[in-house]
């Protein structure tokens, strides 16, 4: 599928949004114009999820409903990008705290920063409710949250894959009315209401999870009605969702479901659209900012405690960036995100992404030369072997016109010289072959929170 630029770049403002909203207090943003869009930052975390549904479904839905490979290979090249997506960064950063940032006193030693809430963070698992508050990297519980839904993301596509196509109207209505109602937290009130609670997380694993039903579902009706949107009605969309989520965040609580629907409309408005706002998202300041927001997301509080810690100290009193405390800590912030982005999280993502690509192609080698050499397989018996194997479709076998011989199609593959030496073929004798459908590509949400 793609790429859409304009959904990496509204990774990048909600992102900023929730860190405007954590640095506000020491700038006392509230005294600033326009100091409404610091008070509902949090929200950018509804929009992280919102979005990442979406691109989830752009990204991985005829995966799954239409698997070239079939569904066990699916699955692990799901798997397999979800980790290399997320997991890099959260474990860097969240291991630089007990090693680094503790040590030289610039984050404190909290009582509920222990070993096991450590363990906890580091297999994800501390944001579903088994820690009652935030630990070690705080900004991770959304992390956790996130990787419940990638969890359960695979069975909700299978779940409607079953039903036809109009599938997408109900569960729209379905997460729509969850979000309004907050049902699923209603049901965890009324079945546990001491669980509820006692462990906050479990609540809002819920809620979040519904935000990324409704993204999802926003996906579906987006591909089931082919939506394209004329210029200037999708700049008008863009601009007025845009305003209105901003506008609504700063309301007291009760104004959410319509602050989810801003959100909505203006997932749908870029990714569907055109037009002169619509490009604007596409300047590659914002697509970058975009790229590295997930590291600016989970690297941005400690980055304020460095800037107190260190920055602050170095420099001279009433000099200029301590005039301006809030850009200082955001310049600093976003130092170190790019640092994380460049040094940890894309290497990591595309070496992990790399061995399984190698993975793959090194089981299907060692399939097809072992099919080819015992003598008496078919054609069609080769190429059943390779797609059980989950190898991409440059590294099918064909059969050559007119015999029974098998080339293999590739120049991009790693597997193709191998397998061709394996089967007899010389590699200039390859014939081109269009690119992998699935491959482990890096996609929209390079995000997520």
């Amino acid at each position: 599928m793609p790429k859409i630029d304009g959904l990496t770049s509204v990774r990048a403002l909600a992102a900023l949004w929730v860190v405007l909203f954590h640095f506000r207090y020491g700038a006392r943003a509230d005294e600033m114009p326009l100091a409404f869009v610091f008070k509902g930052g949090a929200s950018g975390v509804a929009l992280f999820f919102i979005l990442s549904g979406f691109i989830l479904g752009y990204t991985y839905h005829r995966t799954f409903t239409l698997p070239p490979a079939g569904l066990g290979a699916a699955l692990r090249q799901y798997g397999l990008a979800r980790v290399a997506r997320v997991y890099p960064a959260h474990l860097a950063v969240l291991l630089a705290f007990p090693l680094l940032l503790i040590p030289l006193r610039l984050w404190p030693a909290l009582p509920n920063d222990n070993l096991q809430s450590f363990l906890l963070s580091a297999f994800l698992l501390h944001g579903w409710g088994f820690t009652k508050t935030v630990v070690w990297n705080q900004a991770s519980w959304s992390v956790s949250t996130e990787a419940f839904c990638y969890l359960l993301f695979p069975a909700v596509v299978l779940l409607v894959s079953r039903a036809p196509r109009v599938a997408a109207v109900p569960l729209f209505a379905l997460a729509t009315w969850g979000l309004y109602r907050e049902q699923l937290n209603v049901w965890l009130y009324q079945a546990a209401p001491s669980l509820a609670a006692d462990r906050p997380f479990v609540v809002m694993t819920l809620h979040y999870f519904s935000l990324f039903l409704f993204g999802y579902s926003l996906f579906l009706i987006f591909d089931l009605i082919g939506l394209r949107l004329w210029s200037a009605f999708s700049s008008l969309v863009i601009i007025g969702a845009l305003l209105a989520a901003l506008w609504i965040a700063a309301l007291p609580p009760g104004h959410e479901f319509w602050l989810y629907v801003a959100m909505g409309a203006l997932i749908l408005a870029l990714a569907a659209g055109s037009g002169p706002v619509y490009r604007i998202f596409g300047v590659g300041v914002l697509v970058y900012l975009g790229e590295i927001s997930y590291s600016l997301y989970l690297t941005h509080e400690a980055a304020r405690e460095i800037t107190h810690g260190i920055v602050w100290r170095i420099l001279a009193p009433g000099s200029p960036a301590q005039a301006a405390p809030l850009l200082l800590e955001l310049t600093i912030a976003l130092m170190i995100a790019a640092g994380c982005f460049h040094l940890v999280e894309r290497p990591a993502r595309s070496a992990i992404r790399a061995w399984g690509n190698r993975r793959r192609a090194r089981i299907v080698a060692e399939t097809l030369g072992s099919e080819a050499t015992s003598g008496g397989s078919s054609c069609a018996d080769l190429q059943r072997t390779a797609r059980s194997t989950g190898s991409p479709a440059s590294a099918m076998p064909v059969c050559c016109e007119g015999n029974a011989d098998i080339a293999v199609k590739s120049e991009m593959d790693p597997l193709a010289a191998s397998s061709a030496r394996l089967l007899g073929n010389r590699p200039a004798d390859m014939p081109k072959a269009p690119p992998d459908p699935a491959p482990l590509h890096p996609d929209n949400e390079k995000g997520q929170a």
